[in-house]
């Protein structure tokens, strides 16, 4: 049998194969060097480029880097997060100062994902001991749901002659000054209202006269992980294996770091290899079929077709990606039967009095007709 590191088994979900690759610095191909003193983080330009065009015109454009990337505008913790959650489209959010520079980095480095996550986080953390904080990465970060929310906050407690406490507390003081005096000013009721209104203006100036921040905006969104390998296989970008497959040898391109995360064969097949396109010859195989083994590898998702999921199941025996027998076991117990024409939901099941489901084209169906 094949073998590999121990996590690389072929039992992993994508997400996990991955991040077992980045936290051990198996393959890793780039090196930051972050903070103060300089903390070494080393990744994988495949991954950082798909995920984001930032990463991708830095290691392959006209003036890309060339040998380790200095970091000085993060800490080596948060960065690692940031780089982590490239890997696996999760991460842990403890705290608004953390927040705010994983924020920072996504608008820097175009991870929208990401970017809608923090402001997520931050517009559910708005309290008044922090609302002026908030207030302050809103400003910064042009967040206008997040400043209009925090705006209702500071006025529900202004009303109501509530202590701020994050008033004389507040890492930002300038936004909290210019509040002051424009409390003071502040008569009654409506008022009130659009004073507060009026500060937030003159706040958001001020803000933008202090601060720019290193990124510019974009219209473009960006995706997530699984979207993201999935249009590295349909576009062929940045492939350095080809599978020449079938009696024609029609060419399919892949990528060494995804297939020897998945499969324990393909760690020992490339395993050692130097820089270069690796070439494999697979007369046997089907293309389309080939290829759908490929996308499960580079996207979990499985193949619900009678015969061609018979034969990728083959093709996962081959290669040792249990992970893939082990998902289709699920999708049969979730009420999904293998018909001779291919898979699909059973419907009517319990109420059809022949014993059977309908087929695809509305028809009663017979028992015995499925097997599983």
């Amino acid at each position: 049998m094949a073998s590999g590191p121990p996590s690389l088994d072929g039992r992993k979900t994508i997400q996990e194969s991955l991040e077992f690759l980045f936290l051990t610095g198996t393959d890793c191909d780039v090196i930051f060097l972050v903070g103060e003193p300089r903390t070494r983080i080393s990744a994988h330009k495949l991954i950082l480029s798909c995920r984001s065009r930032v990463f991708s015109v830095m290691f392959e454009g006209s003036l890309k880097e060339k040998g380790d990337i200095v970091i000085t505008d993060a800490p080596p913790d948060i960065f690692h997060l940031f780089i982590r959650y490239l890997y696996t489209d999760k991460i842990q959010m403890t705290g608004v100062d953390q927040v705010a520079v994983l924020l920072y980095l996504s608008k820097k480095y175009w991870i929208d994902t990401l970017a809608d996550d923090c402001e997520n986080y931050l517009s559910g953390a708005i309290s008044s001991e922090n609302v002026f904080t908030i207030l302050d990465y809103a400003i910064l970060f042009d967040i206008e749901s997040v400043q209009i929310k925090c705006l209702g906050h500071i006025h529900k407690d202004f009303m109501q002659e509530i202590g701020l406490p994050d008033l004389e507390s507040s890492d930002y003081p300038f936004v909290a000054q210019m509040f002051k005096v424009y409390s003071e000013k502040a008569g009654k009721g409506k008022e009130k209202h659009s004073i507060l209104h009026t500060w937030l203006n003159d706040a958001k100036q001020v803000h933008g006269e202090k601060e720019m921040l290193p990124y510019r905006r974009h219209t473009a969104r960006n995706k997530t992980l699984i979207e993201c390998l999935k249009n590295l296989l349909d576009y062929c970008c940045r492939g350095d294996v080809v599978f020449m497959v079938g009696g024609y040898l029609e060419p399919i391109h892949a990528h060494r770091l995804i297939l020897i995360s998945r499969s324990p064969v393909f760690y020992a097949m490339f395993e050692g290899d130097s820089a270069g396109e690796r070439e494999i010859i697979l007369p046997e195989a089907f293309p389309s079929v080939f290829y759908l083994f490929l996308r499960y590898l580079y996207t979990d998702v499985t193949v619900l077709r009678g015969r061609n999921s018979e034969a990728v199941q083959d093709l996962a025996r081959t290669y040792h990606v249990d992970s893939y027998r082990k998902k289709m076991c699920a999708e049969i117990k979730r009420g999904l039967v293998i018909r001779h024409d291919g898979w699909q939901p059973v419907k009517g099941r319990h109420d059809n009095r022949s014993g059977g489901g309908t087929d695809k084209d509305g028809h009663d169906q017979q028992k015995g007709s499925t097997r599983i």
